[in-house]
């Protein structure tokens, strides 16, 4: 998602619950919400170790709509400084296009690579602009119905 510096800075669970809309403890959230406890848990785990570059595949796949949304957030503010390379398998369009900076949609039968565009999104977000504006805008719905389109290519509509 972004060049990789040093100086990464892993966020304390206190400060993923705040993010999350939590006003209770980081432990109190855990025991109401199993799911964003276990994104949160798994992220906070791999943010410890203050690692380069972080591997994803489908973190937040679990979390309701309202949750998942409060993640992105997360994930944007932890990105944003442009300390930290991330590698992020999702299934999710508009998850893809708010928090990569390229999204690569790919194909089966053979696995190959359908089609790879740039999505500069994120630095929108890193810029100061608010995630439900920048999902709003018609180039977000536009690259999202590009997408679409590619990976049901060649399906019934």
């Amino acid at each position: 998602m972004a060049a990789v510096r040093q100086g990464s800075v892993a966020p304390s669970p206190t400060h993923c619950a705040s993010v999350s809309g939590s006003k209770a403890s980081a432990t109190s959230l855990c025991g109401r919400c199993r799911a964003a406890c276990a994104s949160a848990s798994a992220l906070a785990r791999a943010l410890a170790a203050e690692p380069d570059f972080l591997l994803m595949d489908e973190p937040l796949g679990a979390l309701d709509a309202l949750t998942r949304e409060r993640m992105q957030t997360l994930l944007l503010d932890i990105w944003a400084p442009g300390n930290l390379g991330v590698l992020m398998v999702t299934h999710g369009i508009e998850e893809a296009l708010l928090l990569g900076t390229r999204v690569v949609v790919m194909a089966p039968d053979p696995g190959r690579i359908a089609q790879s565009i740039e999505a500069g999104f994120s630095r929108r977000y890193a810029a100061g602009e608010p995630v439900r504006s920048i999902k709003a805008d018609p180039a977000f719905v536009e690259a999202r119905a590009e997408l679409a389109d590619a990976i049901f290519e060649g399906e019934p509509a």
